[in-house]
């Protein structure tokens, strides 16, 4: 006698949609909290390109999804090479852009 086994795969997807355009990422470093309360995963912290010695990565909200919604502010001690520029920051999309030019 043989017992037959009864399988029933079910395949099948799902989908989300996201307005990317309204969601922003931040690339700064994270920042560590002075409590016990965990942050929040940020899968994208730490890819800004401020110099981490000399500037300090200040994310910029309402851009959405896109690389380079940062500035990098100089740190106390260090100045802006434009003394006339009213912008006293680097910004993040020039220097994304700039970055990309050089590897490739």
């Amino acid at each position: 006698m043989m017992c037959l086994l009864d399988y029933r795969d079910y395949k099948g997807t799902s989908g989300i949609d996201i307005d990317l355009r309204r969601v922003d990422i931040d690339q700064c470093p994270q920042r560590v909290s002075s409590s016990d309360v965990s942050l929040p995963l940020n899968i994208f912290a730490g890819t800004d390109k401020c110099k981490p010695r000399t500037t300090e990565c200040e994310a910029i909200s309402g851009l959405g999804f896109r690389r380079g919604s940062y500035k990098c502010i100089c740190r106390r001690g260090f100045y802006f090479p434009d003394t006339s520029s009213s912008q006293k920051y680097f910004n993040g999309s020039t220097l994304e852009e700039e970055y990309e030019k050089l590897m490739h």
